[in-house]
């Protein structure tokens, strides 16, 4: 097991990672940049997580799960990375698949 730095842009886009474990925390160093720490197995297959950085006061669609929050540096900005669901296709609002418990995302537990 080892621990893994990633990062996603505050850009209003939707990113995909592909994690072998949990996300274990949330910070940033940036601006516009938020940085998560994840568990890495080698020997586990990935499961593809969709990430997307929002900020305070922005509308967050029904069926996304918020991971974490961070401030910024100087405190201008406080960042919350939400994940919407793997089975959208980010063709519509990427809001994820709209199910009270996903099937994909079932071992996560609901979504709240």
């Amino acid at each position: 097991m080892n621990v893994y730095r990633h990062t996603v842009a505050a850009d209003g886009e939707w990113h995909t990672l592909h994690l072998t474990g949990m996300i274990i925390h949330v910070a940033t160093r940036h601006e516009h940049m938020v940085e998560l720490w994840s568990i890495h197995h080698d020997d586990r297959p990935t499961m593809k997580r969709r990430l997307r950085v929002y900020r305070t006061g922005q509308y967050v669609p029904e069926g996304c799960q918020i991971v974490g929050s961070a401030i910024t540096p100087t405190g201008m900005y406080v960042w919350h990375l939400i994940e919407g669901c793997p089975e959208d296709t980010g063709e519509d609002d990427g809001a994820g698949c709209g199910r009270i418990i996903c099937t994909f995302c079932a071992p996560l537990g609901p979504k709240r």
